[in-house]
C-alpha cells in the first residue's frame, strides 16, 4: 500500500515537468531567402520608423532653482517642534 502511494505522487509530480517537454518532436521548417529578405525590410523600416520619432524636450521647471533641496516632511516635522 505504502508503494501505490509513492507511485501516485511520483505520478502526479511528473505531470508538470512532462508537461513542458516536446514528446512530438516537431522541427522548426528551413527559412527561405525570400523569408529573410521580408525580415531585413521589416527591421530596416522599423529603424527608420524610430528615427522619424522627435526628440524629448527636457521638462520645463521654472522654479527648479528656487526650490531647497530639504524633503518636505522635514521641513513639517521642523515647523511643528
Amino acid at each position: 500500500m505504502n508503494y501505490m502511494r509513492i507511485a501516485a505522487i511520483a505520478v502526479f509530480l511528473a505531470q508538470p515537468a512532462a508537461a513542458q517537454v516536446n514528446l512530438l518532436g516537431t522541427m522548426d521548417k528551413p527559412v527561405t531567402s525570400e523569408e529573410i529578405e521580408k525580415k531585413k525590410a521589416q527591421e530596416q523600416a522599423y529603424r527608420e520608423s524610430l528615427k522619424k520619432i522627435p526628440e524629448q524636450k527636457a521638462a520645463n521647471d521654472p522654479w527648479g532653482d528656487v526650490r531647497s533641496a530639504e524633503t518636505p516632511a522635514k521641513a513639517k516635522t521642523q515647523q511643528k517642534r
